[in-house]
């Protein structure tokens, strides 16, 4: 079953009397007690558990409900056939309102209350101010009953004295063109992220990566390398590094 979020594999695994191998790719920090109880439940009735990185494993097991040889790390992958270094779309570039000359740092992911658009923003408010050349792009969407998340980031953008370099744009399924857009990707996660994919796809589109050192970009990003690592949640850290 995939996610810690599926109970159902338990009762099947009873009525048909098979194997559960359950696909983990949360990081459950809060509440804990959700933390624990998903735990138990994947430690005593999982055959098999597979994380989709090292810190996954790290953090269920650390929960005492885990047998660590319980417990197969298998990364995700992307496909380098869709994501790879190539020429930007000039009409993309348009649509960005973006110039050839613009230094871009780009971020790609939902719109929500970790995954840290306003601390990116933040740690760019002083960038912005002094590069007249830099750009802040926003890509991502939002879920149905969610949308303050969008309108309380357009409002920081709109307060920051520097809205005139900052797109924000709805989620695309252009994103192997958009990622060349960007000079740099940010992952500002306030919360460990377990493995995220817009990680990879960056890497793959030849972006170096700028993130906090929590979750699974650290298993991605080797620091100085193919990007920075910053402590989390430091928003000067992370303006020092872009």
């Amino acid at each position: 079953i995939n996610t810690l979020a599926v109970l159902e594999g338990i009762r099947l695994k009873h009525l048909f009397k098979v194997k559960l191998v359950w696909h983990v790719h949360e990081i459950i920090t809060h509440p804990k007690v959700a933390f624990m109880i998903t735990s138990y439940l994947a430690g005593h009735f999982a055959d098999k558990i597979v994380a989709v990185s090292g810190q996954v494993k790290k953090h269920l097991v650390e929960s005492n409900m885990v047998d660590s040889d319980l417990v197969q790390v298998i990364y995700n992958g992307i496909d380098t056939a869709k994501f790879y270094p190539h020429k930007v779309d000039e009409h993309l570039r348009e649509e960005f309102n973006l110039q050839s000359s613009n230094v871009v740092v780009g971020m790609v992911g939902r719109l929500n209350a970790w995954k840290g658009q306003s601390t990116l923003l933040k740690s760019m408010i002083p960038l912005l101010k002094t590069n007249t050349n830099l750009r802040l792009v926003f890509v991502g969407g939002v879920f149905a009953g969610e949308e303050h998340f969008r309108s309380e980031l357009e409002s920081l953008i709109h307060e920051s004295g520097v809205a005139s370099q900052i797109v924000l744009k709805n989620f695309r399924t252009d994103m192997q063109d958009v990622y060349q857009l960007f000079d740099v990707f940010s992952l500002p996660s306030t919360s460990p992220d377990p493995l995220p994919t817009v990680v990879l796809e960056a890497m793959a589109s030849g972006k170096p990566v700028v993130g906090f050192e929590h979750g699974g970009v650290t298993e991605m990003v080797h620091d100085g390398y193919n990007g920075y690592l910053v402590p989390a949640i430091s928003v000067s850290e992370m303006t020092s590094a872009i």
